[in-house]
């Protein structure tokens, strides 16, 4: 934990981690809280190990004293292990006191994880003479997870610790009980390697700048679209920046020519009498690449995607309807 009073400590004082750190204030659920000095020694953690705090692969929170509480999030380990193969996992009640060397106070879980890429050997086993139970208990794996009474108990104060803001203890317990299952059941990897793809979106490499403000899009997978989107579209700018007029001519003419190849409908909206195209592209793909052809600020088109709740195709509708609109006033 970081006290409140301390001196920050960058690990690399640049700018990249400044900027990281202004990201997590703004982007990350709960990071509004955090002081900027708190926000940048998440991003300092981050870099270091290399995760995406904007996917929940780490976390940071203030406690009651004002102190920061850093994080490794399970997200990351199970989407590691997903990859690998799929799993059923069970918990058990809350263990009593004595098992697992729990003392009265302490919450504890026990999970036990069957990966689906083992359930054959269930059969294996059992024709080996093995009972349905015995065969399940040796291709599963069991871990526990624990929360100590000290944890939930402030000496000092002499009053009740609250667990993580959205978090029971009880589920505290169980997050842990999970990763430590995970690790066990497939042999994790170390943190700075699984880090390695947390910044990838469909082979995509993403970075802060890409990703959306909290509370943009409905669902993970939307921000993560638009991340991808935006990576692509700054390396494409890169891309362009680094050419010579003459390659940049020569792309300008590419474009010109497609563009009246698919505008010979006459329409203004060359895609719109081009169903089977339409059908083909990702609603958000056509969005973004609609308010880019009217040449609609970035920002502003933003303001029709919080309009529609994230949806793309209504925030489509919303902003075609816009420019009809002004059109017409004109």
């Amino acid at each position: 934990m970081i006290n409140k009073d301390d001196k920050l400590i960058l690990a690399d004082s640049n700018e990249e981690l400044v900027k990281m750190g202004h990201s997590i204030n703004t982007l990350m659920p709960g990071g509004e809280s955090l002081s900027k000095n708190q926000a940048i020694s998440v991003a300092n953690y981050s870099l270091l190990v290399g995760a995406n705090p904007f996917r929940g692969e780490i976390y940071g929170y203030k406690n009651k004293k004002g102190e920061l509480v850093l994080g490794d999030g399970y997200k990351l380990l199970n989407r590691w292990a997903k990859k690998i193969s799929d799993y059923d996992d069970k918990y058990s009640e809350r263990l009593p006191p004595g098992v697992e060397r729990l003392e009265e106070g302490d919450i504890g879980y026990r999970i036990t994880i069957t990966r689906h890429d083992k359930r054959g050997g269930i059969k294996e086993y059992t024709k080996l003479g093995a009972s349905f139970k015995e065969a399940l208990d040796i291709v599963s794996t069991s871990a526990i997870g624990i929360v100590l009474k000290k944890e939930m108990w402030s000496t000092k104060w002499n009053k009740p610790i609250d667990a993580p803001t959205g978090w029971t203890w009880d589920a505290v317990a169980r997050k842990r009980a999970l990763k430590n299952g995970l690790n066990l059941a497939y042999a994790m990897p170390g943190l700075a390697e699984l880090a390695k793809e947390t910044w990838v979106v469909e082979g995509v490499k993403t970075n802060p700048d890409d990703w959306a403000i909290e509370g943009t899009y409905n669902t993970p997978a939307e921000a993560e679209r638009h991340a991808q989107l935006s990576s692509e579209q700054r390396e494409r700018k890169e891309e362009v920046g680094q050419m010579t007029d003459e390659e940049r001519s020569s792309r300008a003419t590419v474009i010109e020519d497609a563009t009246e190849l698919m505008a010979e409908n006459g329409d203004d909206d060359p895609l719109g009498e081009q169903p089977e195209l339409n059908a083909s592209m990702d609603a958000s793909t056509g969005f973004w690449g609609y308010a880019n052809s009217h040449s609609i600020a970035r920002d502003m088109a933003g303001n029709f995607l919080q309009d529609a709740h994230g949806d793309f195709d209504k925030a489509l509708e919303l902003m075609k309807s816009s420019l009809k609109e002004v059109a017409h006033n004109e």
